[in-house]
């Protein structure tokens, strides 16, 4: 029975690292020269790592936008073109199918790897954290995985949470 399990906790991503893949939102250019972003460079030297494999390919189409590389047990998501663009929904929406499809090519057990993610896209990309969430869920509602959302500060998570009961009754109170 396929079935996506979405767990929402407060702490800090990379403490997930060393039992699930993690994934976070880059643009092209590979500046990662702010926000969570620049964390994983810090931790991971992801900048030159992702500069070294493109060097290494001839597939030059996988780092643009909307495109996913993996490394090192981290899914860079690519959402935009350079560091200061902003992402879309749709940006976003493609980023993470790329990355559901690789996740599933690298699957060799029957077992998809969970991940853990920050709030993706809802930092200093703008994007509206409801609304990406439903993307997520949308995008692996098909898969048997679990997703680990990480927040960063314990009010972020109370208020998404709350939002979302809101949301869950008015859609109830709506459909009657």
């Amino acid at each position: 029975m396929i079935v996506l399990k979405i767990k929402e906790v407060y702490g800090n991503v990379f403490d997930y690292a060393d039992t699930h893949d993690l994934a976070h939102c880059i643009s092209a250019d590979f500046k990662l020269g702010a926000g969570i972003a620049l964390e994983f460079n810090k931790r991971y030297d992801m900048a030159k790592k992702l500069k070294e494999y493109k060097e290494m390919t001839d597939y030059k189409k996988g780092f643009e936008s909307p495109s996913c590389v993996y490394i090192h047990g981290v899914y860079n998501l690519i959402t935009k073109d350079k560091y200061y663009d902003k992402p879309t929904y749709e940006s976003m929406r493609k980023a993470l199918e790329v990355m559901k499809g690789m996740m599933i090519s690298f699957d060799e057990e029957g077992a998809l790897c969970d991940i853990a993610m920050p709030t993706i896209g809802s930092g200093l990309d703008r994007l509206d954290w409801f609304k990406v969430k439903e993307i997520i869920n949308d995008v692996f509602k098909d898969v048997d995985v679990t997703i680990v959302i990480v927040y960063d500060d314990m009010l972020k998570l109370n208020k998404f949470k709350l939002r979302g009961e809101w949301w869950m009754w008015m859609d109830y109170f709506i459909k009657r």
